[in-house]
């Protein structure tokens, strides 16, 4: 059961591997909810999108290797190079030029990233409880 249900679900191509995604809202603005770890999937934000689709438009995704995306068998397909390229993929994906990006564990250290490598690309990054080691 969910509290609210995706307008939009789908599924980009990423080298052969498809990362699911869902879109809730149409809101002027967008919120990139970023999975929290790569055991988790985009379910974990189930308590937020009912409230913020109402302002936002929020886009979810499945991280490579949990949830609808495919499952890579190698570990070196588990990368932070693929991490993020994922999340642009399915920026691109939903016609997403910019977004505010959410984050919680891992993945907030993967919202630094993309905002330290693509500012163009994100408006602002909410991280909770993350692990960032921005420098060596």
């Amino acid at each position: 059961m969910r509290a609210k249900l995706p307008h939009t679900t789908s599924s980009v191509d990423r080298e052969g591997l498809k990362i699911h995604y869902e879109i809730y809202g149409d809101g002027p603005d967008t919120i990139l909810f970023v999975p929290t770890w790569s055991l988790v999937h985009s379910r974990f934000y189930k308590a937020q999108i009912p409230y913020f689709s109402e302002h936002f438009r929020c886009v979810t995704y499945d991280q490579r290797g949990n949830g609808k995306s495919g499952r890579p068998r190698r570990a070196e397909d588990y990368t932070l190079a693929h991490y993020i390229d994922d999340a642009l993929a399915v920026m691109d994906a939903t016609n997403t030029q910019s977004a505010v990006i959410f984050g919680v564990s891992m993945s907030g250290h993967l919202c630094n990233v993309l905002a330290a490598y693509y500012p163009d690309r994100v408006r602002a990054a909410i991280t909770v409880g993350t692990n960032s080691p921005l420098v060596p």
